[in-house]
Parts: C-alpha cells; sequence; structure tokens
C-alpha cells in the first residue's frame, strides 16, 4: 500500500505513532495516560471565572463565552488545545463553548491515537519493528539535545513560552536552503505548532527569497503562515498548535519519559522474580505520584515491582530486587 502508514506501540502510561512515509519516519506522535483533555473531546464544564471553566480538576481557558453566562453555570465546550508544559508551569487546555450543559464530566471523548490517524486516512500497523524503533530512538535523541546536524552546519531548537527559537548556524552556498528544508521536516516529525521564529545567517535579497520559497515548498499541504525573511535573518512561521511537541515532551517531561522507560524495561525484564526499580529522584518522584502506573506495568509482566530513589542513577535501571 503506498502512502503513510502509521505504527502503534502501547506500552504502559503511553501510546506512541511513528509515521512512516517510503521508509523515512515523517511524524511522532504520542499520547499519556497524564495528558488530561484531548482536542476533539466535548465536556460539561463550570464556569469559574472571565474566559476559565474546569472539569474534574483541570483548567480550561475559553476562546469565547456566551454573552450572559454567569459564574457557576455548566457549559458544553469542545477542546482544541490541550495543556502544555513549559519550564515553570503548564499552559492550560484550551477549549470553545458549544452551548449550555446539563451535566458535568466527559460527555463525547477524543478518539483514541490508532483512530485519529485512521480517520486521516492513514494504515494502522499494531507493531513496532526494529527499523521504525530505531529511528524513533535517533529522533527523539535529537530533540532531547534540541539539535539536528546539517552538512554543513547545525539546527539549534529551543522551546519558550512565547513559541520555539530555532537557531541556523554553519557556512557555505546551501546552508540556508538546507536549513529551511530540514526545519519543514522538524515541523512535521516533531509537530511543532505555535510560534516558530528562525534566525537564518545574514543572506542577501535573492538568497533570502530561495530560502523562503524552499521552506514553502517543503511545507507544502501543511496549513501555515510565515513572514519574509527580514534583513537581520529572521522569519516567523505561525502552525495549529493541538499540544505538546515531542520537543516539549522532551524537554519540559524528561522526568515522566525516563519512568515510563524503566517501566517498560521492567516489564522486559528477563526471570520470574520481583523486581527493583533503581529511578533518580525526578524520575521515582514521578512514579510515586502514580502508583497505578506501576501497578499496571506489574500486572502485565507477572511480578512485583518497587521502586527505590537513587541519588546518581542517571537515567534509572531495573535489577532484581
Amino acid at each position: 500500500m503506498c502512502g503513510p502508514e502509521a505504527f502503534v506501540h502501547a506500552r504502559t502510561g503511553e501510546v506512541r505513532a511513528a509515521v512512516m512515509d517510503g521508509g523515512q519516519l515523517v511524524g511522532m506522535h504520542v499520547q499519556r495516560a497524564s495528558d488530561g483533555l484531548q482536542p476533539g473531546a466535548r465536556v460539561g464544564a463550570r464556569l469559574v471565572g472571565p474566559g476559565v471553566a474546569e472539569v474534574d480538576g483541570e483548567t480550561i481557558r475559553l476562546d469565547r463565552v456566551p454573552a450572559g453566562a454567569a459564574g457557576g453555570a455548566l457549559v458544553q465546550v469542545e477542546i482544541v488545545r490541550a495543556a502544555i508544559a513549559e519550564r515553570h508551569r503548564v499552559k492550560p487546555a484550551r477549549g470553545i463553548v458549544r452551548g449550555p450543559a446539563t451535566t458535568g464530566g466527559i460527555l463525547l471523548p477524543a478518539p483514541p491515537l490508532a483512530e485519529a490517524l485512521k480517520a486521516k486516512g492513514m494504515r494502522v500497523r499494531h507493531e513496532w519493528p526494529d527499523p521504525v524503533a530505531a529511528q524513533w530512538a535517533d529522533a527523539l535523541e535529537a530533540a532531547d539535545l534540541g539539535e539536528l546536524r546539517l552538512g554543513c552546519g547545525r539546527l539549534s531548537f529551543v522551546p519558550t513560552p512565547a513559541g520555539v527559537a530555532v537557531d541556523v548556524d554553519g557556512a557555505g552556498p546551501r546552508l540556508a536552503l538546507d536549513a529551511a528544508a530540514a526545519i519543514a521536516r522538524v515541523i512535521r516529525l516533531w509537530g511543532l505548532g505555535g510560534s516558530v521564529m528562525v534566525d537564518f545567517p545574514p543572506l542577501d535579497r535573492a538568497g533570502r527569497a530561495a530560502a523562503a520559497a524552499a521552506l514553502d515548498q517543503a511545507l507544502a499541504g501543511q496549513p501555515f503562515e510565515r513572514t519574509a525573511i527580514n534583513g537581520f535573518g529572521l522569519m516567523q512561521i505561525v502552525l495549529p498548535r493541538r499540544g505538546p511537541s515531542i520537543l516539549e515532551r522532551c524537554w519540559f517531561a524528561r522526568g515522566e519519559a525516563l519512568a515510563l522507560d524503566l517501566l517498560e524495561a521492567a516489564e522486559r525484564a528477563a526471570g520470574t522474580g520481583p523486581l527493583r526499580i533503581h529511578a533518580p529522584p525526578s524520575v521515582a518522584d514521578f512514579l510515586g505520584r502514580n502508583p497505578g502506573l506501576v501497578a499496571a506495568a506489574a500486572r502485565r509482566c507477572g511480578r512485583r515491582i518497587d521502586v527505590k530513589v537513587l541519588p546518581g542513577a542517571g537515567a534509572g535501571h531495573v535489577a532484581p530486587a
């Protein structure tokens, strides 16, 4: 079958989907048990302030509120963007009021990740072959570092509350063209959304036009807006944003990511006896606040799993208890 395929890997606390096209990883999608409200869900939420509603303890920022809606009223809200973790805070989910509600809570859940991708016309395969796993690991490492190497330079990505800042560093006549194509590929791969501000090296007028055209071609078919590249080499790209990107997950939810990796390692560990996860403090803290995930992993492997805090343990490891 031609066209993109989505390879889905469900593990404790997380579902991953790798979109492959022509043998290459072109898209990374993640849904976690901790993610909260997802785009597409409809909820009965209670108004608690100007443009703010709550449901089951989660805050929703409302794009607009019907005139005359009183505080405490129940409204039906469609979620359009999930909550996004930043360095020192969590940006609440965003929603649109669709009318009054007679009951609170989830009225219509968001589709699971596999169903959402299937609805986009992708063939979904519930398997995780080695070539997919290898490309996923490489792309995840690049996001963790916030760096992508080019033949004539490198790109550095830094997520900020205002958007993602991209620095293009290097030299050579093709640097700006190669950088523009690579930035477009990373936007698709990591699911970057919102504002992406790119700092190109100094370019003449023709070079700026050529780099902008290269980016337009590489992003063809994806909704976006951009500015021209100005005389200082700056370009702003604005894209739809439905939730945290892979880059933001790597930078601002690292403890959770390491914890889920350790749970998967425990499930795959050889032997039959009880297991102990030796974890650095941030990872042990996440597992301590989410005992249900540890219990789920223990059920999946049929073994007792406990957690021991081990400062200086790096990413942590699993060993017999």
